[in-house]
C-alpha cells in the first residue's frame, strides 16, 4: 500500500494521529493566509497605523477575556463541539472582514476571531491525549505533539506564500480564502474528529473565574520569594512589548522600500518563516552541547535587537531585508530558549500557573507595545519605530548580566 493510499485509509478509519495531523494543518492554513497583507489591508481602507494597531490589541485583550469561558466549554461540552466552534466562529471573523470598510467591523471581526482562537487553544491537544491514550499510540503522544508541529509550521509558511499572491488580486481575498478553508475545517472536524465525550459534572464558569483569580494571587506570591522567575516575566513583557512595531509594521515598509506587491512579501514571509525554524534549531543544538543560559541569552537578544537597528536604519530594500532576516533568527531562538530558561526555575507543582501568568503579562505587554508603537508609528514614521524596538531588545542584555550572575555551574543546563 502506497503512503497516500494509507493516509486515505487511515482518515477513513478516523484513525487519531492521521485526523490530528490533518486539523492542525487546517488550521494554520486558516490563519496564515494574510499574513503577509494584513496590515495593507487595514491601510487600503483607510485606517492610520494606531487605528490598525489598535485592532490588534483589541485581538489581544479579548483572547486575555475569552480563554477561561472557552476553556470551561471545551471540558463540560466536548473537545470537537470545541474544535468546530474555532473553525465556525474564525470563518465568520474572516469573512466580515472581508465584507467590512470601517474601523468599528473590524474591531467586531477582531473580538470574534480572538474568541474563535480560544475555543481551540488546548482543545484540540487535550482531545488528541484522551482519543490515544489507550490505543495503539500509548506512550507516543509526545512523538505526535512535536511532528504536528511540523505540518503546522509547513501550512503557516504555505499559507503565508499563498495569501501573498491572493493579496495582489485583491487584498481582502485572503481573508476571504480564510473563510473558506475554515468552513472546509468545520465540515471536517464533524466528520473525521470522533470524540465518545462524558460531560463532566463538575466544571462551571464561575469556577474557571476563581481560577484566574487564583492563577495571578499564587503567582505573585511566589515571584516575590523568586527573583529569578521575576526578571524573567519582566523580559517577557519587555520584549513583547517591543515586538509589536515589528509584526505591525514590515509588510507596508518593506513593500514601499522596494515599490513591489505582495507576492514579493510571501516570499519574504517564507524567508522569515526559515530563519525562525534555523533559530530554533540553534537552541537545540545549544541544549544538546549544554551551552550556558548566559552566553545564549546574550546571543538571543544581540540577534534580536542589532539587525533590527541596521534594518531600521537601511533606506534600501534589499539590504534592509536581510537585516530584518536575521532579526527573525534571533526571534526563532528567544521563544525556545524562554521556555527553557522559565520552566528551569518553575516548581513542576506551579507550572502550570505560572506559565500562565507569565503569558498574560506578555499579552498585556503586547497590547500596550501596540497602542504605544501606534501612535508613534503614526508620529515619527515606521523605521524610527524599529530603531526604538531594538534599543529595547538590547536593554535585556544587562538584565541578564546584572540579575542573573550565577556561579558557572548554575548556568549549565
Amino acid at each position: 500500500m502506497t503512503k497516500i493510499n494509507q493516509i486515505k485509509q487511515n482518515i477513513k478509519n478516523r484513525d487519531p494521529k492521521t485526523v490530528y495531523y490533518l486539523v492542525v494543518f487546517l488550521q494554520n492554513l486558516a490563519m496564515s493566509m494574510m499574513v503577509t497583507s494584513y496590515v495593507l489591508f487595514l491601510y487600503s481602507k483607510g485606517l492610520d497605523p494606531l487605528q490598525a494597531n489598535l485592532i490588534n490589541a483589541v485581538f489581544m485583550i479579548g483572547n486575555f477575556f475569552f480563554e477561561v469561558p472557552t476553556g470551561v466549554y471545551a471540558d463540560y461540552f466536548g473537545r470537537k463541539k470545541s474544535i468546530m466552534l474555532f473553525f465556525l466562529v474564525w470563518g465568520i471573523a474572516h469573512f466580515i472582514y472581508f465584507f467590512s470598510n470601517s474601523l468599528q467591523g473590524f474591531i467586531i471581526a477582531e473580538l470574534i476571531a480572538a474568541l474563535g482562537i480560544t475555543f481551540i487553544t488546548g482543545a484540540l491537544d487535550a482531545w488528541l491525549v484522551d482519543s490515544v491514550s489507550e490505543g495503539e499510540y500509548v506512550g507516543k503522544v509526545d512523538y505526535i505533539l512535536s511532528q504536528a508541529q511540523v505540518y503546522g509550521k509547513t501550512a503557516f509558511v504555505l499559507g503565508g506564500l499563498i495569501g501573498g499572491y491572493l493579496a495582489t488580486i485583491n487584498l481582502a481575498a485572503p481573508f476571504l480564502a480564510e473563510g473558506f478553508v475554515s468552513l472546509f475545517g468545520l465540515v471536517f472536524t464533524l466528520i473525521f474528529v470522533k470524540e465518545d465525550f462524558i460531560k463532566p459534572q463538575a466544571v462551571n464558569l464561575k469556577q474557571g473565574f476563581i481560577d484566574t483569580k487564583n492563577i495571578v494571587k499564587d503567582s505573585l506570591k511566589f515571584i516575590v520569594k523568586e527573583p529569578t522567575v521575576k526578571w524573567l516575566t519582566i523580559i517577557t513583557m519587555i520584549s513583547w512589548f517591543a515586538f509589536q512595531p515589528l509584526n505591525m509594521f514590515w509588510s507596508p515598509r518593506f513593500t514601499n522600500l522596494g515599490q513591489v506587491d505582495t507576492s514579493v512579501m510571501g516570499w519574504a514571509w517564507v524567508a522569515f518563516s526559515l530563519s525562525l525554524m534555523l533559530g530554533s534549531y540553534l537552541i537545540k543544538r545549544f541544549t544538546q552541547t549544554k551551552q550556558s543560559y548566559q552566553k545564549m541569552a546574550y546571543l538571543t537578544f544581540i540577534l534580536l535587537g542589532i539587525p533590527v537597528i541596521i534594518s531600521g536604519l537601511l533606506p534600501i530594500f534589499l539590504p534592509s531585508l536581510t537585516f530584518f532576516i536575521i532579526y527573525e533568527l534571533g526571534r526563532g531562538m528567544e521563544k525556545p530558549f524562554m521556555s527553557i530558561y522559565l520552566n528551569r526555575y518553575i516548581p513542576s507543582d506551579k507550572r502550570a500557573t505560572l506559565l500562565s501568568f507569565n503569558g498574560m503579562l506578555g499579552r498585556f505587554g503586547a497590547a500596550l507595545g501596540l497602542i504605544v508603537f501606534g501612535f508613534l508609528g503614526k508620529a515619527i514614521g515606521f523605521s524610527s519605530t524599529w530603531i526604538i524596538s531594538g534599543f529595547l531588545l538590547l536593554t535585556i542584555i544587562p538584565i541578564f548580566y546584572l540579575k542573573f550572575r550565577l556561579p558557572a555551574s548554575g548556568w549549565e543546563l
